[in-house]
């Protein structure tokens, strides 16, 4: 029987030498010394990650269709939308910035954002949720006590649902008001794209 190896800590400093021998990215082969050690590199099909990678800007229509994901490469942009025949944005309507597309090396299934990523305003295809997001954005800076911000964060999030029942969203809606009217307030240009007119007209919004 082969008796157990004993490790000591001359061991393991020998060890630690040999291993900063070897050259960063290579492996030593089967029974060598470290000297005799052979490449590794990484294989053909690695894919570098989206977050190191310069993104390129986007040409998106108002309804929120793709014409590229990638404009500096496209021949040309056109004006408008072959789908709906909106006009096709290339930057923000409010701050000029481009429209992040895609990373310059990644390209596949594309979704545009619906926010701008320099000055935060919601691009015309923003969604029910995004206004939501919107709203949720003015509450975290409205003066209420935690109680209160919890409560209407919770009938915010129950409103994102578009398929309630309007009687339902007309009671949460109104709940919010009752809850913070300053901060009703402050959110009617954003309440009036996702409340229906019925509702408003019931809540008094202009």
């Amino acid at each position: 029987m082969t008796s157990p190896t004993t490790i000591t800590p001359t061991t393991i400093q020998t060890t630690a030498r040999s291993l900063r021998r070897y050259p960063r990215g290579t492996v030593p082969k089967s029974g060598t010394s470290p000297q005799a050690s052979t490449s590794w590199t990484a294989p053909s099909d690695a894919v570098a990650f989206p977050s190191m990678a310069r993104y390129d800007s986007a040409a998106v229509c108002r309804r929120g269709h793709v014409f590229t994901a990638h404009a500096e490469r496209a021949a040309e942009i056109a004006t408008r939308c072959v789908k709906c025949g909106a006009a096709i944005l290339t930057e923000c309507p409010s701050c000029g910035n481009r429209i992040r597309g895609q990373p310059s090396n990644l390209h596949g299934a594309y979704r545009p954002p619906e926010f701008c990523d320099d000055c935060g305003t919601p691009f015309p295809w923003v969604t029910r949720q995004g206004h939501i997001y919107q709203l949720q954005n003015l509450l975290d800076e409205a003066d209420l006590d935690s109680a209160t911000r919890l409560a209407v964060h919770e009938e915010l999030d129950a409103l994102a649902e578009a398929d309630l029942p309007e009687e339902e969203q007309r009671k949460r809606w109104e709940r919010v008001k009752e809850l913070a009217p300053a901060f009703w307030d402050s959110g009617q240009k954003i309440l009036v794209n996702i409340v229906s007119e019925t509702i408003q007209k019931s809540l008094g919004l202009p």
